[in-house]
């Protein structure tokens, strides 16, 4: 029964033999542990209580109860117990094994390494002592460790269903690149079926390798199988707005921060962004401006609540902003700033200075072809003799057909309007 860990009927042994013999400490023994792998903690503690009284104090049994102590989250008496158990033998370690998780969960770091240590000295080829140190390797942050770890666990064959897992979350950690963590990632999920981080991790590694699609599936399994963890919402947000649905991308973001409980900066960012991108200017500026009071130095932030100004038509507070940003570091090039920058001052008539840094924009990224749009349309507002050379140039540049047209049009909406001008006003000229 135990050795194929039928508890059910190791629990309803133990209780009709418990009644022939009601001081045998190996019945109890057993029952403690049928009850402490069904869940049933309090009657698993009662029963490893009196397997120590009747069977006499043994390491295994005080670190039975200790084992259920820190299960139950009573990690003094769980401390207590497996330093009892530990002073009846000093080489049992299996107590040694277990008082490192134990301490490990109370973040004493030091103290669980001294013990794993000693545990693996004392029985190296341990596959629950190596384990635990994979485990305590990952949370110190040591994830070369952990793969470490899980080679000597391959090749003792040794392995669990869980350290697949483990070694995918540190792969991704040592930010390791997408095509060498797919492969761990997707044999994660084929012996973790049901588990959301595996999933997680696969998504991810299949949105970094452009497999869009596949990333979508892979998360969304994720979110069903471990519906209240926030990073799967938080991963999926990101591949809808790549996808540029906008809106998808911001219920996800939303969810994703319900379930964190409170929002980060980039966060708060993110939302800023994505209410921007659907024309919720006037909800994107409210989070902008307050993000800002908290984080004034954030480039990025400024440079976002620059962006919305500007859809608001908002042309000269848009400018001060995307000036402002130039100030601070940012996740836009600055060439990029300059060139929002330059087409801001353009809405608002200030063609000379608009042009100086369109020109300074292109002496950085010469191959933007908007940039060399903005250029030639003011040129041609100049009424500068290379105008033409250069909306040519600009149209030659365009990325595709689609934006080319766009290009023509904005070229044909310029010359009309400044044909109306000349029309109305004979003696006006370039500003």
């Amino acid at each position: 029964m135990i050795e194929n860990e039928s508890w059910g009927e190791v629990i309803d042994f133990t209780a009709s033999a418990v009644k022939k013999f009601p001081r045998d400490g190996e019945l109890f023994f057993y029952r403690a542990r049928a009850l402490c792998n069904l869940g049933r903690l309090d009657e698993a503690l009662v029963a490893a209580t009196q397997s120590i009284e009747y069977g006499g104090g043994y390491p295994s049994t005080y670190t039975q109860r200790a084992n259920i102590y820190d299960n139950l989250g009573c990690s003094e008496k769980a401390l207590a117990d497996y330093d009892k158990a530990l002073e009846l033998d000093r080489k049992y370690h299996m107590a040694l094994i277990e008082r490192s998780t134990c301490r490990r969960r109370r973040g004493e770091y030091d103290l669980a390494w001294a013990d794993i240590d000693e545990a693996l000295a004392i029985a190296p080829h341990d596959a629950m002592a190596r384990r635990e140190h994979m485990l305590l390797s990952g949370e110190s942050g040591n994830m070369e460790g952990v793969l470490a770890d899980f080679e000597i666990l391959r090749k003792s064959g040794s392995l669990k269903a869980r350290d697949y897992v483990a070694r995918v979350r540190a792969m991704c950690c040592m930010e390791l690149p997408a095509t060498e963590v797919l492969p761990a990632a997707v044999e994660a999920t084929m012996r973790n079926p049901e588990d959301g981080e595996a999933w997680f991790h696969r998504g991810v590694a299949e949105r970094l390798s452009g497999d869009a699609e596949a990333a979508l599936k892979s998360l969304d399994k994720a979110i069903n199988a471990s519906p209240e963890m926030p990073p799967p919402w938080f991963e999926r947000s990101k591949l809808m707005e790549d996808a540029e649905n906008f809106q998808e991308a911001l219920n996800s973001l939303e969810e994703a921060v319900r379930l964190a409980g409170e929002a980060e900066y980039d966060d708060r960012l993110r939302r800023g962004v994505l209410l921007c991108l659907l024309g919720r200017h006037e909800d994107a500026l409210a989070e902008l401006k307050s993000l800002e009071a908290e984080c004034p130095d954030s480039g990025d932030v400024l440079f976002w609540q620059a962006e919305t100004l500007f859809w608001l038509k908002r042309f000269d507070e848009a400018a001060a902003m995307y000036e402002k940003s130039l100030c601070h570091e940012c996740g836009f090039p600055r060439s990029y700033i300059e060139y929002r920058l330059a087409y801001s001052l353009s809405m608002l008539e200030k063609h000379e200075e608009a042009l100086e840094l369109v020109c300074r924009s292109l002496n950085a990224t010469p191959d933007d072809s908007d940039a060399h749009l903005l250029y030639g349309m003011l040129l041609l507002i100049l009424e500068r003799d290379e105008a033409e050379r250069e909306l040519a140039r600009a149209l030659d540049m365009a990325a595709d057909e689609t934006e080319r047209a766009g290009y023509i049009t904005a070229i044909a909406e310029l010359r009309k309007n400044m044909a109306e001008r000349e029309t109305s006003d004979p003696g006006g000229g370039a500003k």
